[in-house]
């Protein structure tokens, strides 16, 4: 019993070294395009694959000492390499993982402004625009009505005996307090309901510094909104129209043109990011929870 431990245990290095170099020999043959290996993880499966062979009894027995010797040098020093390259390799993937996922964030935020600009336009106008210029000139434009309100005269029961016009005549707007010679406060004491009407511009309710910071949002420029921070490359926008229900629906897709992938590997086919779809009316993106 105690021979065949001791004949086995000459054999234990070998198969370490035999099963590590095979492993990493097939990470590399079955890598595909988009996860492939360095061609040190070949070269380093191959010095482990060797120092397992020329470890094995039988074949040092058959060869010269100081070979043997400068042989295992080598193929540790491989070895070596091969462990040095991998810990690079994985930090490399740690850190491109890390910009990747900063980059997408990015992405998905500049796309969900440009979704967010793109719904109030649907609503201002019934369609979607392709124009970026259009987009943004919308978003400075002060047209979204804001209306103030102070009094109720339906809650003036003095009123309540008056027919609808002349009920009408104690709704006022603001230029009409000079001309009555009273404050509003005045005016609201009296029965009288002020109403106004002022317009703000999408930047100022979405996109400025303070409703950003409320929404716990980065800040936004409107002169980098067209664009994609993966590339640098203008956003793909296009408009459509369907028939929904018997009505005309206005449609629109927007995606990244380019995403952001490693340096060589611009051919190989990436998930882009998007959101809409010309041939349905939505405008969700395919970014899931992000």
């Amino acid at each position: 019993m105690q021979n065949i431990f001791k004949v086995s245990g000459k054999y234990v290095v070998s198969a370490l070294l035999l099963v590590l170099g095979s492993t990493f020999l097939y990470k590399y043959a079955s890598a595909g395009e988009i996860d492939s290996q360095p061609v040190d993880m070949l070269f380093g499966a191959l010095f482990l694959l060797f120092a397992g062979i020329i470890s094995l009894p039988f074949v040092m027995s058959r060869l010269p000492l100081a070979l043997t010797r400068i042989l295992l040098i080598v193929c540790i020093i491989g070895a070596g390499y091969l462990a040095y390259r991998n810990i690079f390799v994985i930090q490399e993937e740690i850190d491109f993982r890390a910009k990747k996922d900063q980059i997408e964030s990015k992405t998905i935020q500049r796309m969900k402004d440009i979704r967010t600009a793109q719904e109030e336009f649907e609503k201002n106008y019934g369609i979607y625009t392709d124009n970026f210029d259009t987009l943004i000139s919308f978003i400075k434009n002060p047209i979204i009505p804001i209306v103030y309100r102070n009094g109720d005269v339906s809650a003036n029961d003095s009123l309540m005996d008056l027919d609808k016009r002349e009920r009408l005549k104690y709704i006022i707007g603001m230029s009409k307090l000079e001309e009555m010679g009273m404050t509003e406060e005045e005016a609201v004491a009296k029965g009288y309901e002020v109403r106004d009407t002022t317009y703000a511009s999408l930047y100022e309710k979405q996109f400025a510094q303070g409703p950003r910071s409320e929404k716990g949002l980065p800040p936004v420029s409107l002169d980098s909104l067209p664009y994609s921070p993966a590339s640098g490359e203008k956003f793909i926008m296009r408009t459509d129209k369907i028939m929904d229900g018997g009505v005309e629906r206005s449609t629109i897709l927007v995606k990244d043109p380019k995403p952001y992938g490693k340096p060589g590997t611009e051919k190989i086919p990436k998930d882009t990011l998007m959101f809409g779809d010309l041939d349905e009316a939505n405008t969700s993106g395919n970014w899931g929870s992000r």
